[in-house]
């Protein structure tokens, strides 16, 4: 029953989505140039984000266009989903796509090498989110996973690990604190919130 309505759920976003983002039906998925459709700014130093160099500056949050996700599951537990262009990091920190790995490969976390279970691309279509992190390296830890910022995209339910300015640690779905953000900086459309109120559920179930 759990199964059946947490895919009524991403089947309406995406139906959601399909109108939303019907202007880019004729723009192909692997042309980068139109991913980006908002961005929330944060002052340089109001807030920090976990990375395998220590906690870096997370200058901003952005929100792309709909992408097929692949889903993703290492040996330790970890679980993940993002976009077929998603970079990951194998042991000599090289970059590699997601649609370039297979099982037994192994990639960084923040357990160290973990090797990859499965890797797959599903049946779903939507918007996906991503992050500006200001150092040299351009990295951050999704859902416990190394990943490369702005070329990438993940999941809202994708969990990253925040240092606030009271110096709090907060964990949250990146989707979520995303629009809780935005909807700080501007009035949400009410496509918007529907959608925001629909991920919210999925992510509780």
């Amino acid at each position: 029953m759990r199964s059946i309505f947490l895919r009524l759920v991403r089947y309406l976003i995406s139906k959601i989505e399909e109108i939303e983002y019907r202007h880019l039906d004729t723009i192909p998925a692997d042309d980068l140039s139109d991913k980006i459709q908002d961005s929330y700014l944060f002052p340089e130093t109001q807030l920090l984000i976990e990375t395998d160099t220590g906690w870096e500056p997370l200058s901003a949050l952005h929100k792309t266009r709909p992408y097929k996700h692949w889903k993703v599951k290492l040996s330790n537990g970890y679980l993940t989903e993002c976009a077929d262009h998603h970079l990951f990091y194998t042991e000599d920190y090289k970059q590699i796509r997601v649609s370039d790995l297979y099982a037994g490969d192994k990639i960084w976390t923040d357990q160290g090498l973990v090797e990859i279970e499965s890797c797959y691309p599903t049946e779903h279509v939507a918007e996906m989110f991503d992050t500006t992190v200001m150092s040299v390296n351009h990295r951050y830890y999704g859902d416990g996973i190394l990943s490369s910022n702005t070329v990438l995209c993940v999941e809202f339910t994708t969990k990253m690990t925040i240092k606030l300015q009271d110096g709090s640690i907060k964990t949250t779905c990146i989707g979520d604190f995303f629009y809780s953000e935005l909807s700080k900086k501007r009035k949400l459309r009410f496509i918007e919130k529907i959608k925001w109120s629909m991920w919210k559920i999925y992510s509780k179930i």
